[in-house]
């Protein structure tokens, strides 16, 4: 089931497997992979926990760590990720991938300017991820600083040739300085490009963002939800747009597919319990 990319099929007889034999090691850890592959953060997390229990290996025990805390990140457990990235932290605090970890968690806590002045050391050294530039893009914008923003898309073009996500990257920065005109020419000159549906996406959703009325806006994050349904931005989007309509079943709809892409998100269970009660007063 591995080889031919079966992964449901696989996940299936590993868990079998541990129902029988709580200690294999193998199958806790091949779990582990199969889990964060189909995005199951949640099981991911309690595999690596139990991995990290069972290493006697001190690298692997820190590798399996870095994992885990990424993970603890993606499921919002931001106190879990913080005390697991200060662990590592303290043994190595010029580790690169440590300091990486850090400034995903500023970025996830909105604690912009912690997240600035981080991602300000980390784009000078030479093997800084892509996705910790492209954090500080969207750090940068977030602060208004159009000038840094503008610097960090240099530093992007330098470390990857991918040039969709340079261009997505000039996009928001154009439409963060309100240059609407020069951003409507690059998304559709970006449309019409061999770009994977996950891009288009994303460049549908930007269009939206800057329509002139709320008829273009709905078509471009239907036309978002085509070409990748699990965009959670756009589904929220449309959860906002028909919040504000005051049609609430509607909201709901698009409210529920994004709960369903992050079940454990506090603020999105927040916001559907709000929205049953609005429901219900109907």
């Amino acid at each position: 089931y591995l080889e031919n990319g079966i992964k449901n099929k696989a996940i299936e007889l590993f868990e079998q497997i541990l129902m029988y034999d709580s200690g294999n090691v193998h199958a806790v850890e091949t779990l582990a992979s199969l889990y964060n592959s189909v995005q199951d953060y949640e099981k991911a997390v309690k595999m690596y926990e139990m991995l990290i229990d069972a290493e006697l290996n001190e690298d692997k025990a820190r590798e399996l760590q870095y994992t885990l805390a990424d993970l603890y990140v993606k499921i919002q457990a931001d106190g879990k990720a913080y005390d697991t990235y200060k662990k590592l932290y303290q043994n190595d605090s010029e580790n690169l991938e440590a300091k990486e970890l850090l400034l995903k968690i500023y970025v996830n806590e909105e604690d912009w300017q912690k997240a600035y002045e981080l991602s300000s050391q980390l784009i000078k050294n030479k093997n800084v991820s892509v996705d910790s530039i492209l954090l500080r893009i969207e750090i940068c914008i977030k602060l208004k600083n159009m000038q840094e923003a503008r610097k960090t898309l240099v530093v992007l073009s330098e470390h990857s040739d991918n040039k969709s996500m340079e261009e997505l990257s000039l996009i928001r920065i154009l439409i963060a300085e309100g240059n609407r005109a020069e951003a409507l020419k690059q998304i559709s000159a970006s449309l019409t490009k061999d770009y994977s549906n996950q891009v288009k996406s994303e460049l549908y959703y930007e269009r939206s963002r800057i329509s002139s009325n709320s008829e273009t806006q709905l078509a471009d994050l239907r036309s978002c939800l085509t070409a990748n349904p699990r965009n959670q931005t756009a589904l929220l989007a449309l959860y906002k747009y028909y919040f504000d309509k005051k049609d609430y079943r509607k909201s709901r709809y698009y409210l529920r597919q994004a709960i369903a892409l992050d079940p454990q998100n506090s603020s999105l269970l927040q916001l559907s319990s709000q929205l049953d009660e609005l429901l219900s007063a109907q």
